[in-house]
């Protein structure tokens, strides 16, 4: 019987390859039952074939062998199959790939109680060959590791770190963060557990009492801080716990001040465009800016400017329930406009000459 040239296989793309361990190299085919496969690896600079094997299996993979390859190093592979009769297929397109170590990728240093309100998450990723890391996200979840809240995705050169806000007392958390490197390398620290136990301190008491046994009386303290404002006119209502503005502002003369190290919290919704918040004699500004069909806070000093884009809106059940991918990702609404009814807090951080912008949904 005349031999018979079977279809060309072809490899399902590979990224990045770990040569520490074995590696599966799939791919697909659609013709006569394969018995056999051949792959053959080249050396991309050099074009020196590195690997060339046949191994006996009827699965649509061929495993390259530990240590077979070098770290930092680029590849290309074909793929040739063969049926019981010895037919064979003509070797399969050229598949670039790069072998790195797989990098460490964690979070580190934090305590497995937290005693505040918040927590910050330190990420770490180191590689040996240098592969670059593209982007990470942070999650939070409870304890039935249902997704709480995210940050938005972070890419290459930008802080390593995110702080969830508004934890519950005495309640357990897991975080976790997911990343890929520049060539794919799927990252994730895993699931860890965090207890939030922190102590309500009396001086943080709007209202204390303390019986006076002495004199029979019952002493009151307070902690409310009296905070001085003015406004332009009377174009102001109260609702819901927030005030709204309209054709007016608010000044704060009085128990307010930004000296040193600080953090500034602002939360609002549907503000114009241009600046909504300024400190005393300009030192800085907040303003909202639309720069090609997004919306951004900008943060302005005499020696920086930071730019953060807004959240996008989230899409939730009735119940009030995020929806989430199978991956576990938040289903977010795109390019809403700037017509969101939900509150962003503006949170600017300053530590020695340092200064750090986030806008971010209240999380409750």
């Amino acid at each position: 019987m005349p031999s018979k040239t079977l279809a060309t296989p072809s490899i399902i793309a590979i990224g990045v390859m770990d040569p520490y361990g074995p590696y599966d190299i799939r791919f697909t085919y659609t013709d006569n039952q394969a018995v056999k496969n051949r792959a053959v690896i080249m050396d991309a600079e050099t074009y020196e074939t590195v690997y060339d094997e046949t191994q006996l299996t009827m699965k649509l993979l061929h495993t390259i062998p530990a240590g077979t390859l070098q770290t930092g190093k680029c590849y290309t592979a074909m793929i040739q199959v063969f049926d019981a009769d010895d037919n064979k297929s003509s070797l399969s397109e050229n598949t670039l790939f790069y072998c790195y170590s797989r990098p460490v990728f964690s979070i580190k240093n934090v305590p497995a109680v937290c005693k505040n309100a918040h927590i910050t998450l330190p990420l770490s990723y180191v590689q040996e060959e240098g592969e670059p890391l593209k982007s990470y996200q942070f999650f939070l979840y409870d304890t039935d590791y249902n997704m709480l809240n995210s940050s938005r995705i972070f890419f290459a050169g930008e802080d390593m770190y995110f702080t969830f806000s508004s934890l519950q007392n005495n309640c357990t958390y897991y975080y976790r963060a997911i990343g890929e490197t520049m060539h794919g390398y799927q990252l994730d620290t895993g699931y860890r557990q965090v207890t939030v136990n922190y102590n309500v301190v009396p001086t943080n008491a709007v209202l204390v009492l303390e019986n006076d046994g002495h004199h029979g009386c019952i002493s009151i303290k307070t902690n409310i801080k009296s905070i001085g404002y003015q406004l332009l006119n009377d174009n102001y209502f109260f609702n819901d716990g927030a005030v709204t503005l309209f054709d007016n502002a608010v000044t704060y003369n009085e128990g307010f001040s930004l000296d040193g190290d600080f953090s500034l919290f602002v939360e609002a919704k549907k503000l114009p465009l241009g600046v909504f918040w300024q400190a005393e004699n300009g030192a800085f500004t907040l303003r909202i800016v639309h720069i090609c069909n997004l919306y951004y806070c900008e943060f302005a000093t005499d020696n920086c400017v930071l730019y953060s884009p807004l959240p996008k809106s989230r899409l939730s059940t009735s119940d009030e329930e995020f929806l989430v991918t199978e991956s576990g990702k938040l289903l977010e609404i795109i390019n809403p406009g700037y017509d969101d009814d939900a509150f962003i807090v503006f949170e600017v951080k300053r530590i020695d000459s340092s200064y750090s912008l986030r806008t971010y949904h209240k999380f409750y």
